[in-house]
């Protein structure tokens, strides 16, 4: 589960660096920015209906430092929800 809560950082910004060079070409990085969209999307609900409920929390620390060193990403369902109505609305 925890490579699952970082690619809801990585998907987005692999998404926007990969419009990068195609920055010539508006219809294809259109194409990317909906599929990155798309997979964030689903990456979310599917996390929220896999949580277990309303009351689990995910938390993974990047680096494997701890909490007042290391950056930590958590994963709740408000976050969840506002997660998957950001990148279906985008």
């Amino acid at each position: 589960m925890d490579l699952l809560i970082v690619l809801l950082v990585m998907i987005p910004a692999a998404a926007g660096l990969l419009c990068v060079p195609l920055v010539g070409r508006p219809s294809a990085c259109r194409v990317v920015g909906v599929a990155g969209f798309a997979l964030t999307a689903a990456l979310s609900l599917f996390l929220l209906a896999a949580g277990g409920g309303k009351e689990a929390i995910l938390v993974t620390q990047l680096g494997g430092w701890a909490a007042p060193y290391g950056i930590s990403l958590v994963f709740d369902a408000f976050a969840g929800l506002l997660l998957a109505a950001a990148s279906v609305v985008a």
